[in-house]
């Protein structure tokens, strides 16, 4: 805008495009369109958080439930370990002292079969040095000796030979 003369066909087109440039009204207007698509996804993105979260949740109470109940078990079996070894301890031990029984008996059988005054029962057969020896099989077994329902030193001796 200039007040010479010269310039007053640019000042009057300036001075009508301002009138033109004012009159023209601008509404504002916020995109709420947008905003509630926005909305929206959050909302569904935590509704998924929000079940993942309680899935997980449960998840991890079902599993720390099977954790306690195999702890439970691993505690039961080894309990049931400990009481199978000590158990196979007895064992053991008693089969030692079967043995050494078994073994003392044998000692006192050779002992009377050698001596040459046995009482003659179940005698047979004489040895070059003159000894007799006893020809046959008594009935004793192992689990009678453990189970001690017979005393393996009064059992009869029943002879394969006849006299």
């Amino acid at each position: 805008v200039s007040p010479s003369g010269f310039n007053y066909s640019e000042t009057m087109s300036t001075l009508e495009y301002a009138q033109s440039a004012k009159a023209i009204i601008n509404k504002a207007k916020v995109n709420s369109i947008q905003q509630r698509l926005e909305l929206k996804e959050l909302r569904e993105q935590h509704q998924k958080l929000t079940q993942l979260y309680n899935t997980e949740k449960e998840n991890a109470h079902a599993m720390q439930a099977q954790l306690l109940a195999t702890a439970e078990e691993l505690d039961r079996l080894r309990a049931e370990n400990d009481e199978l070894r000590r158990r196979l301890f007895e064992i053991e031990a008693t089969t030692q002292q079967v043995e050494v029984q078994l073994n003392t008996a044998r000692g006192e059988v050779r002992e009377l079969l050698t001596n040459k005054g046995a009482h003659g029962v179940g005698l047979t057969n004489a040895r070059r040095d003159g000894a007799q020896m006893y020809i046959g099989r008594a009935k004793v077994s192992l689990k009678n000796i453990i189970e001690q329902t017979s005393d393996y030193l009064t059992l009869p001796l029943i002879s394969d030979i006849s006299d």
